[in-house]
């Protein structure tokens, strides 16, 4: 859970508090949140390689964080270490950095850890990065995960994090907004559930699942009932037809293939153009996405297999009524 919190009042104090409650499992502080809804600030950012030298001054999405974060979201330290109050560096604000795997592959030479970089090109001899993590997504799915560096800055905190049982939640709230108005009394209590913001990144994409799941069935339905109207205006306007070949000794089934083929064959062709069109549609709308699955061929196989199906069976029940008619009444029919 995450509630603006200020700056100028006890963090680890503040914590503790919070912490004392059995139903409080862990608290962390960003400057930004995890959901990804708002923007993360660039900075220049200068890493010194070779002799310390500068490689250039870039602009990198930043994040202040204290030292119980990584932890927190478990977000796994693939090289070097993340921040710890062992190391009274690690909380001089803005002094020592975490960056991600992506910032690294940037470089070529190695690891990072242990290299100096500061914002800007003004090294203090202290100023370094201390480790590595793996790629996390701070933003929607939409965009590729970018490089990122975070540092300790309890000054740029604004957000808290809060994990909470969900046995007694009304209860623990009202205690974390006691607590709240005792450390914090001239900022409003406000509060949201980390999963509903992650939920409205996708907002779109649920209201078109919703339109993806309700239009198909309906135009099943539609087309079933089409289907069905015309197998039933074909074997009517065949009647006599249908008569006299059983007569000759046509058969349940060779009238059922007469009156079936030229509705599926039909639909065959439509499946053939749909195919296409399904796939083009399909694969733009991935593209919104950095990561994406792959549009499998036989999926859209299967989708027309199943349409035939579908058909057959809508086709095959009149047909199947038609071919069993008395043959007598099918000759005496006007």
């Amino acid at each position: 859970r995450q509630s603006n919190m200020m700056r100028d009042f006890d963090l680890e104090t503040f914590k503790q508090e919070l912490l004392r409650n059995p139903s409080v499992t862990g608290v962390t502080a960003s400057s930004n949140s995890l959901a990804g809804r708002d923007q993360l600030p660039k900075m220049e950012f200068t890493v010194g390689l070779e002799n310390f030298t500068p490689e250039g001054l870039h602009l990198y999405d930043f994040m202040a964080v204290d030292v119980d974060y990584f932890s927190f979201y478990g977000i796994e330290i693939v090289d070097g270490r993340a921040f710890s109050r062992d190391f009274p560096t690690d909380t001089k604000d803005m002094g020592m950095y975490v960056v991600n795997e992506t910032f690294a592959k940037q470089f070529s030479d190695g690891s990072l850890v242990g290299t100096p970089a500061d914002i800007g090109q003004d090294y203090d001899g202290i100023s370094k990065i201390i480790g590595i993590t793996k790629d996390f997504n701070f933003s929607s799915l939409h965009n590729e995960v970018g490089p990122i560096v975070i540092t300790y800055d309890q000054r740029s905190l604004s957000m808290m994090s809060i994990r909470i049982r969900p046995e007694n939640m009304d209860k623990t709230l009202a205690f974390i907004e006691s607590k709240w108005k005792q450390y914090v009394p001239d900022r409003p209590f406000e509060y949201s559930f980390l999963d509903e913001d992650f939920a409205k990144l996708y907002r779109t994409e649920q209201k078109m699942e919703k339109i993806v799941g309700a239009f198909p069935l309906l135009a099943i339905l539609v087309a079933c009932l089409g289907l069905l109207g015309l197998i039933s205006f074909a074997a009517e306007r065949r009647t006599k037809e249908i008569g006299i070949r059983k007569v000759l000794g046509a058969s349940v089934a060779q009238i059922v293939l007469l009156l079936s083929k030229e509705f599926l064959v039909l639909l065959g062709v439509a499946a053939l153009v749909a195919w296409p069109v399904a796939w083009y549609a399909m694969d733009r709308w991935l593209n919104n996405f950095a990561y994406r699955i792959n549009l499998d061929f036989w999926t859209f196989i299967l989708a027309g297999v199943l349409a035939l199906v579908i058909a057959a069976l809508t086709v095959g029940y009149q047909a199947i009524k038609a071919a069993t008619a008395n043959p007598v009444d099918a000759l005496r029919y006007e």
